[in-house]
């Protein structure tokens, strides 16, 4: 109370003069109709900008929210595409019919941080072994190919991006039906080399590039890039090729992991032939 007081005492006149003013007003709008009718607009103006202004800091803040919520819807259907099922048997058949068999599952997940001006780069993702990361996971983001988780802690990933030289992975090109593989040189960021397109094999500008499959890592058909150039190496029997990248990696913020339920069963058998190869010599 004490504090009350000397507020009053010590802002008298401002006070005084706020009352008068809203007095002023009240006695103006009471006076005619046409003060009353500016003065009911003007106050439903400021109140409705206040209101608008409330609704997109509400819609800010629920961002990460609604985006977590379309991450999860997006995975969900993901699954549901036929490039993510493996027929059982021969036939045209619907997706979602007995002979269909469900391959690939996907997890959501965000870039934490990341690099792309390295000679080697890696991204960090929120989601660990406690969310079923596993090392050698397939990463994809916006329907294209981002890379490959390298390592996984219980709560957070590396994922070696296609920019780093360890990265290499079997891709086709549809139109031709060629196929060869892509790796980065280290230098632009934007830029990937296809290897093992032959000579006599039609390459244009601008042709699509999409996964084979063949790894296991990554459902058939997911976009790796487009033809940026192509060129002849003498001496050489194929293609110079280079890839226009499908998405900026400098740009990506949300990720899909994708989990294939095979994957156990195709290491079984590569390490089988590994071994036998070995126990030969």
């Amino acid at each position: 109370m004490k504090h009350l007081r000397f507020f009053i005492v010590k802002n008298y006149f401002f006070l005084l003069f706020l009352v008068l003013q809203v007095a002023a007003i009240t006695m103006l709008a009471s006076s005619s109709n046409y003060h009353k009718k500016t003065l009911f607009n003007s106050s439903n103006a400021v109140i409705g900008y206040i209101l608008e202004k409330k609704s997109q800091v509400s819609q800010f803040l629920n961002l990460r929210q609604t985006n977590n919520q379309l991450l999860e819807e997006n995975a969900r259907l993901r699954t549901l595409i036929k490039s993510s099922h493996y027929r059982v048997q021969n036939g045209v058949i619907q997706l979602g019919d007995s002979l269909y068999k469900k391959q690939f599952d996907f997890l959501p997940a965000h870039v934490i941080s990341g690099t792309v001006n390295k000679r080697n780069n890696y991204f960090t993702i929120d989601r660990g072994t406690l969310n079923g990361v596993e090392v050698g996971m397939g990463v994809i983001s916006n329907g294209c190919m981002v890379g490959f988780v390298k390592d996984a802690s219980e709560h957070y990933a590396t994922v070696l991006t296609v920019l780093h030289d360890k990265f290499i992975q079997s891709v086709r090109m549809p139109r031709n039906n060629e196929h060869g593989s892509v790796f980065w040189d280290g230098r632009d960021p934007n830029l990937l080399d296809l290897k093992g397109i032959p000579l006599d094999a039609n390459v244009r500008g601008g042709d699509s590039v999409l996964t084979r499959g063949t790894s296991g890592r990554f459902p058939n058909d997911i976009f790796v890039g487009t033809v940026y150039s192509v060129a002849v190496k003498q001496g050489s029997g194929h293609h110079y090729i280079k890839l226009k990248l499908g998405i900026d990696l400098n740009a990506v913020y949300t990720v899909m992991l994708v989990r294939n339920k095979f994957a156990d069963e195709i290491k079984k058998l590569e390490d089988a032939v590994e071994y036998g190869k070995h126990s030969r010599k």
